[in-house]
């Protein structure tokens, strides 16, 4: 449901672009933390790989791209996002990492704090979570197209259901 409010035509995301003004109110809200001595820690939600792939869909990739280089050139910021062992669970009435697209359970909220910082969790899954730094970010750009491309081979079902949402077909099962 959460999927087809925002991203059917006319919807929320379907015309998005990034702010600029919202791009300056965080860097000014990262400089008062550091002249207030105040830990400050940025993070990308890890959506679920069907909000991913809607934006993918709906062209919105290269936006979103250019929106992640943007944050992490203010400040340094953990991403969660992408293809992991937690943002592609599969879609199920039983799902354990979700309960929309876009809000993750209470156990993926305690994972990521852990990663950031920095508790050791044998529970957390070893491909969740990657500081971007001005060093990485191009290769980690890279790297997600790799793994959109891994992930997306076995997902015919997924991808067409997508797409169905995307375009405005009627909807009526998920896979």
């Amino acid at each position: 449901n959460s999927l087809v409010s925002d991203f059917s035509p006319g919807a929320y995301y379907s015309k998005y672009q990034a702010s600029l003004t919202a791009l300056e109110d965080l860097a000014a809200i990262v400089r008062r933390c550091q002249e207030k001595g105040i830990r400050l820690s940025l993070f990308i939600s890890p959506l679920h790989v069907s909000q991913w792939e809607s934006f993918r869909l709906g062209g919105l990739w290269p936006e979103y791209d250019n929106w992640r280089s943007q944050l992490r050139s203010v400040f340094p910021i953990w991403d969660f996002s992408g293809y992991n062992s937690v943002t592609t669970e599969p879609i199920s009435d039983t799902m354990k990492n979700y309960i929309d697209s876009s809000h993750y359970t209470p156990r993926v909220g305690n994972w990521m704090l852990g990663k950031i910082l920095g508790r050791d969790d044998p529970t957390m899954p070893t491909d969740f979570g990657v500081l971007l730094t001005e060093q990485n970010i191009k290769a980690q750009l890279a790297t997600r197209e790799t793994e959109f491309k891994a992930w997306a081979e076995g997902q015919a079902e997924l991808m067409a259901w997508l797409k169905n949402l995307q375009f405005g077909e009627e909807v009526s099962n998920h896979p």
